[in-house]
């Protein structure tokens, strides 16, 4: 018995060590010389323009500068071929918005009238490939840097330097930016509060973070179905709409039902550090991680072409034009929920512009609300709260990718699943079952498929999950509703496919263009094996060499039902969501998608193997 144990220790040491020097290696990839020059350069810039964060992408510089040089409503061709899409090309479409490009590389997939496009029918020409070899007087030539040259036909000008843009306000930008996202944390504190959630009785980061996430979806919410009606975006249906919810909801904080606390009770899990300098150093590694993630995020501009291509160039067009309008948007993207465009459009209407910086600022707020949740249910299990934060660490630094980063909708995806997940292990654990927080994880599921069009098929992975943790214990009726209500939810993306369909909007469901093939399925089991790699197998063998090593005796609970659960079908999800895409653009593209959709089973995995390796059995 003594040797067992000896062996076992040494085992814990062995496997504690290795793992130590796994997550310092990982550390490196988030901390380091090319992180700090970012975030200098980007605190440098602040200080006189967030432009020139901006043009440090040379692309961006392109648009920028030709957007204030060509007038409105002007005819623009670029030199791009026609029936491409290039990041080039989605870069200066975007940048160059409300100005439209009229030539087939910027509008595939898009509605638009091609028959009429003429190489020779154009005010202003943006030349990247040296088109127009010997210019002649007719034109007017203004370089634009990186060999790229702007023309303009006889008879157009250049607009002066004088009627360009002025100084940037970043000052009031940031102010206007914190009073948008105080009132929402404001709306969703008061639904919190009046479901009986009392703030003397909860972590303040994790009220903070479920109170912005639920007024949130409340909100743009809101304002989409505003929008489909026929309503106008502008600021004072806005105030209109949310001082309406404000006052509503202020008026219903006090009518609350019995209180109801979010906590397990028992002893604390997990070895905290002994000594204050260990407990010390967790802490300060804890927030410089986030401080690190947050202030890169914040500081690289706008710069992947789902960003531009998919949600931001909407949000832009959504704001200029003040209405939902589909005619210079892709129709391979159409069908894509409106919640994040939305809410950056109306960002864009109280900053007077259309910064997209802000999309950065709330995805690095949205990052920290999904980081709340997950401590949450950690606390949850009433881990310590430097195990917590330890556990976070490790979670980031063995998942961490680049998508965090971005003004992608992915953060806002994790962190309402998680605080739905949350909502719903802590209902799991009750014996007798509280439905207020089957309610409020139902509201993000909504939220959740007012993202993305499969968050419904997520909702539903969650249903199933809870009927496999609970069907034992829970009356057959009841699992009937909650299907029925979970089941309910694909009404969302069903009714915005039939508002678009009776509306005239063109759709292309690229997911959806090829049948069921072989091929298919033996170009995705190429893609995974090319995924383990090095530095992904090594904390799979860690992760399995740490629960053998744990206590073999440990009974398997409801909660590891549903987290595993949840686990293996958004592992499975991720490999087959793309099994009826063209082959090609499976070859090209899924990559990157099958990374980002791995992402989303991240915090199950996380949080099964804490919850067998740590969590103390009751019954023990």
């Amino acid at each position: 018995m003594i040797e067992n144990r000896r062996f076992r220790n040494i085992l814990s040491v062995a496997l504690i060590l290795l793992a130590t020097i796994y997550l310092y290696n990982q550390s490196l990839k988030i901390i380091n010389e090319e992180t700090a020059s970012i975030i200098t350069r980007t605190l440098i810039s602040l200080k006189g323009n967030y432009e020139n964060v901006r043009n440090d992408y040379f692309i961006n510089r392109i648009g920028t500068s030709a957007k204030r040089l060509i007038p409105a409503e002007s005819k623009i061709q670029t030199s791009f071929p026609t029936k491409t899409m290039s990041f080039e090309s989605v870069s200066l479409k975007y940048n160059l918005y409300p100005l439209k490009i009229e030539d087939e590389s910027a509008n595939i997939y898009t509605p638009t009238n091609t028959a009429k496009f003429s190489r020779d029918n154009w005010d202003y020409f943006i030349d990247f490939h040296q088109m127009i070899h010997n210019s002649s007087k007719q034109f007017k030539e203004l370089p634009l840097g990186n060999g790229v040259r702007l023309f303009a036909q006889e008879g157009h000008n250049f607009l002066s330097s004088k009627e360009s843009p002025s100084s940037y306000p970043l000052q009031k930008n940031i102010i206007i930016f914190f009073l948008i996202t105080a009132f929402i944390s404001l709306i969703g504190f008061f639904m919190l509060t009046s479901f009986g959630i009392l703030p003397q009785k909860t972590d303040k980061f994790w009220l903070w973070g479920t109170s912005y996430l639920l007024g949130f979806v409340f909100l743009n919410f809101l304002v989409w179905i505003f929008l489909l009606i026929g309503g106008t975006l502008t600021k004072q249906t806005v105030i209109g709409l949310w001082g309406l919810s404000g006052i509503i909801f202020f008026l219903r904080r006090k009518r609350q039902t019995a209180p109801f606390c979010l906590e397990e009770k028992g002893g604390g899990n997990g070895a905290a550090p002994k000594s204050f300098f260990g407990e010390s150093l967790a802490h300060f590694f804890y927030a410089a991680l986030l401080i690190v993630i947050f202030l890169k995020t914040i500081s690289i501009p706008i710069s992947v072409v789902d960003e531009m291509w998919i949600w931001l160039l909407k949000a832009k067009i959504f704001f200029y034009q003040g209405h939902l309008d589909f005619q210079y948007t892709s129709n391979a993207n159409n069908y894509y929920p409106l919640l994040w465009p939305i809410h950056n459009a109306v960002q864009f209407l109280f900053l007077n512009g259309a910064y997209d910086e802000a999309a950065k600022w709330t995805s690095a707020i949205i990052f920290l609300c999904f980081i709340a949740q997950i401590k949450k249910i950690l606390s949850f299990w009433n881990f310590k709260p430097v195990i917590s934060k330890i556990l976070i660490c490790v979670y980031l630094l063995v998942f961490f990718q680049w998508i965090f980063l971005t003004a992608l909708p992915e953060n806002l995806y994790l962190a309402l699943l998680m605080t739905a997940a949350g909502f719903l292990l802590n209902w799991i654990n009750l014996k007798e079952k509280d439905d207020r927080l089957l309610t409020l994880a139902f509201f993000m599921f909504l939220g959740l498929s007012g993202v993305k069009f499969e968050g419904a098929v997520i909702a539903f992975f969650c249903f199933l999950s809870l009927f496999l943790s609970c069907r034992q214990e829970v009356a057959p009726k009841k699992l009937l509703m909650l299907g029925v209500s979970f089941g309910a939810i694909f009404l969302i993306p069903l009714g915005w496919l039939l508002w678009l369909h009776n509306n005239g909007v063109s759709t292309y469901i690229f997911h959806l263009q090829k049948h069921f093939s072989t091929e298919n399925i033996l170009i995705m089991l190429n893609m995974v094996w090319t995924f383990l790699t090095p530095s992904s197998i090594i904390p799979i063998i860690l992760g399995v060499a740490f629960m053998l090593s744990s206590n073999q005796q440990k009974q398997w609970e409801k909660q590891d039902t549903f987290l595993f659960s949840m686990m293996t079908l958004l592992i499975l999800f991720s490999l087959t969501a793309g099994i009826n895409w063209p082959s090609q653009d499976l070859k090209l593209y899924y990559p990157e998608v099958l990374s980002r959709l791995f992402l989303r089973a991240t915090p199950f995995i996380m949080l099964f193997w804490t919850h067998r390796v740590f969590h103390k059995n009751h019954q023990n």
